[in-house]
């Protein structure tokens, strides 16, 4: 079989549903949290940690993730994950209603979902040419976050009108049907990918790992795409609405529309810069433009709090589609390891995506309270959110300085 066939984009969207499929289930706490205080008697930052239960398996997976997709492909690691991932979804229903299983339920989700992205994007690398991976990174994120933001404006509804064990219920139904198709269209290793012996597995692993983890370019890459990611991942899922309504004096309506704003010009913009990464055949020169044009433009809205509703949303969807470029950052450490090492390359970068961002967000949270016993409230908002302007701009001139590596994909 050839690559970038027919059946090779019903690969990729068999895994892309999978990867929906976990979004669907990491946002369910955000509309379901009063219920489950309610439910199980705990205070909000005990609900808190019990869902916080996902990211702390998720990240340091990325490690083994990798490495076992380069080894063992893509179907021996699917089916396994949709399954755990499938049925980690009825432990918030079963009877005993504690905390502990709920808490036991979203580590189980975690790990499962580590699975995802990581696994599409080595079904893309396996499957496709090179001169399409850009494009088909953007669009596997932007499938994610339309999905996320579809599951929560559908799960509010089912929420009031049949309660939140329901919303359990149809994640369970909705496991079932991913895990069928992943059986049906996701195929063993190609003829063409390498095939190591069963007692050589681990040892391959670790070598892998340890091969893109020494490599600076590998470093490179992740901290510039980490701090891209910081405007969804920092400011728009923690600290975007509390700076609308304290500092900007927005209305908690306009506030939220603001950050759905930001997502979904992400979610169209991660395919544009993919697709105009593929045509330009370049990684380093839209990377580096991202950064600088996202520190430029998260600058301009922190400094400036007290702009229109209008002017902050269009500066916001200039940001989203800027930092969209974050996709890039996975094919292009991809590109410069061996092809035995993809998805290796790929679960280091998001792992170190995930680190940078979690370190990040802490440091802001910690600088605002901090600055706001000697400055006004607003000030300390500027400083703290002023850390995630420095690391796009730091990120930005080290990646365009120190990164010598290829840049450019192979023609296929």
């Amino acid at each position: 079989m050839k690559k970038g066939g027919i059946r090779a984009y019903i690969i990729w969207i068999t895994g892309s549903l999978f990867y929906l499929y976990e979004y669907f289930v990491r946002v369910v706490p955000s509309v379901i949290e009063n219920d489950l205080e309610i439910t199980y008697c705990a205070t909000a930052s005990q609900v808190a940690i019990a869902v916080g239960m996902y990211l702390l398996i998720y990240s340091p997976m990325q490690l083994i993730v990798g490495p076992l997709f380069d080894t063992c492909g893509s179907r021996k690691l699917f089916l396994p994950a949709s399954v755990i991932l499938t049925f980690s979804c009825l432990l918030p229903i079963l009877p005993t209603h504690t905390l502990a299983c709920f808490g036991v339920s979203r580590f189980l989700m975690g790990f499962s979902s580590a699975f995802g992205f990581v696994g599409v994007m080595y079904l893309c690398t396996v499957w496709f040419h090179k001169k399409h991976l850009a494009t088909l990174s953007g669009l596997t994120t932007a499938l994610g976050l339309l999905g996320a933001i579809a599951a929560q404006t559908s799960l509010s509804w089912i929420n009031n009108a049949w309660g939140w064990q329901s919303i359990w219920i149809i994640s369970f139904i909705f496991g079932i049907f991913i895990t069928l198709l992943l059986l049906i269209f996701i195929p063993n290793a190609p003829d063409w990918l390498p095939k190591p012996k069963g007692k050589h597995i681990w040892i391959q692993c670790k070598n892998n790992l340890i091969y893109v983890a020494k490599r600076w370019p590998t470093w490179n890459i992740g901290l510039i795409s980490g701090a891209l990611f910081m405007p969804l991942a920092v400011f728009a899922d923690l600290w975007g609405i509390p700076y609308f309504t304290k500092i900007c004096n927005f209305s908690m309506t306009e506030a939220s529309q603001l950050t759905s704003i930001l997502n979904l010009s992400w979610a169209l913009g991660a395919p544009i810069v993919g697709w105009i990464s593929d045509t330009l055949n370049t990684r380093k020169t839209p990377l580096l433009i991202s950064g600088l044009s996202s520190g430029i433009l998260l600058a301009i809205l922190v400094l400036c709090p007290s702009l229109s509703f209008v002017t902050t949303a269009i500066l916001l969807i200039g940001l989203g589609f800027c930092a969209s470029g974050q996709v890039i950052g996975f094919i292009a450490c991809a590109e410069l390891n061996p092809p035995q090492t993809n998805a290796s390359s790929i679960a280091f970068v998001n792992m170190i995506i995930m680190g940078f961002c979690g370190l990040i967000q802490a440091l802001v949270g910690h600088m605002i309270d901090c600055y706001s016993l000697d400055y006004s409230i607003t000030v300390a908002y500027q400083i703290g959110l002023g850390t995630i302007v420095i690391a796009l701009f730091a990120t930005s001139f080290i990646f365009g300085l120190f990164f010598k590596g290829k840049t450019k994909h192979n023609k296929a």
